[in-house]
C-alpha cells in the first residue's frame, strides 16, 4: 500500500512539530520498570519535572528500599520477585488493560531527556509535552499496537524524512495498545520479540523520527537488569533465542568487543500494512 493518503497528515505533523510544546495533554498510565536504582532512577525525575504521573514498578523484596525515595502513591508493588523483565512488561500490561485503558506507556528508568528535532538541531522537550504529542497522533488511528521515540544518537539522518516511521522496532519508552494477542516472551530479546510480534499480527508500530530520546549505556549502570538478564552468558543466550525464534529475519549473533548483539534485519522492510485513519 502506497503511503500517499498519509501525505496531507505528514505535513500537518510537520507543523504541529514546531508547536510540539503546545501538547499537553496525556489520557494513558504511565509506568516505570525499575530494579535495584531505588535512589538513581532518573525517569521519574522527568517526569516530576513535568508533572507527569506515574507509577514506578517494583518487586516485593525492594518496595522498602524505594519507599525511601520515592512517595508510596508512586510504587506498584507486583506480586513476585526475580522474575524477569518480560514478566514485568506483562504485568504492566494486565495492570493496564484491567484498568480498561486502550494503550498505556513502558518507559525504563535510565531515561535522560527528551528533545525535539528541527530545522537539523535538536532541542530540549518537556516530557509532557513528549508523551502528549505522541498521544495525540496516535489516537487518529485504529490499528497503531505501539510507539516509541527515536534515539537522539540515530535520530539526525531524519531530519528531512516523515516526523514518523512506519514498522519498525520499539523499545525503552513505549505505548503500546492493551488487548492484543501478543505477550513479552521470557529468555529472549523481549523488545524486538514483542515488536515482531505485533507487526505479524498486522499491527503497526510508530517511531517518531523527531522527537528523540537518550538513555544510560546498557551495563554501564548498576541496578536494573544488568546482574540477569543480562549477566554474562545471558544476553548471548537471549540473542541466539531470538535468532532461533525468527528465522525469517535472518538476525545473527555477534561478539563486539565483548558485547553480544544481532546483525540488521532487513525483515521489517517487509511488513506492508499501514495506519488506517479513525
Amino acid at each position: 500500500m502506497s503511503n500517499e493518503y498519509l501525505a496531507p497528515f505528514y505535513a500537518k505533523l510537520e507543523a504541529d512539530i514546531e508547536r510540539i510544546e503546545s501538547f499537553t495533554l496525556i489520557e494513558y498510565p504511565v509506568y516505570i520498570l525499575s530494579r535495584g536504582r531505588a535512589a538513581t532512577i532518573t525517569t521519574s525525575r522527568l517526569f516530576d519535572d513535568a508533572g507527569v504521573p506515574y507509577l514506578i514498578v517494583v518487586e516485593p523484596q525492594e518496595h522498602a528500599a524505594y519507599l525511601e525515595h520515592h512517595d508510596a502513591g508512586n510504587l506498584l508493588v507486583m506480586d513476585k520477585n526475580d522474575e524477569g523483565i518480560a514478566y514485568v512488561r506483562n504485568y504492566i500490561r494486565d495492570h493496564a488493560q484491567a484498568a480498561g485503558f486502550l494503550y498505556f506507556w513502558q518507559f525504563d528508568d535510565d531515561l535522560r531527556p527528551f528533545g525535539v528535532r528541527r530545522g537539523g538541531k535538536r532541542y530540549k522537550l518537556s516530557a509532557r509535552n513528549a508523551l502528549a504529542f505522541v498521544e495525540y497522533v496516535v489516537d487518529h488511528f485504529d490499528n497503531i499496537g505501539g510507539a516509541n521515540f527515536s534515539h537522539h544518537a540515530f535520530a539526525f539522518t531524519y531530519d528531512h524524512k516523515p516526523v514518523i516511521q512506519l514498522n519498525n522496532q520499539i523499545y525503552g519508552a513505549m505505548l503500546i495498545r492493551s488487548g492484543t494477542r501478543t505477550r513479552f516472551r521470557k529468555d529472549i530479546n523481549e523488545d524486538t520479540d514483542h515488536s515482531l510480534q505485533l507487526l505479524r499480527e498486522g499491527w503497526v508500530t510508530f517511531v517518531f523520527k523527531r522527537v528523540v530520546m537518550d538513555t544510560v549505556a546498557t551495563m554501564s549502570n548498576s541496578g536494573g537488569n544488568t546482574d540477569n538478564e543480562y549477566a554474562a552468558g545471558r544476553r548471548e543466550a537471549r540473542v541466539r533465542a531470538l535468532c532461533a525464534a525468527w528465522p525469517s529475519a535472518k538476525f545473527r549473533a555477534v561478539n563486539r568487543n565483548g558485547r553480544w548483539t544481532m546483525t540488521p534485519s532487513r525483515i521489517w522492510g517487509k511488513f506492508e500494512q499501514r495506519p488506517y485513519f479513525k
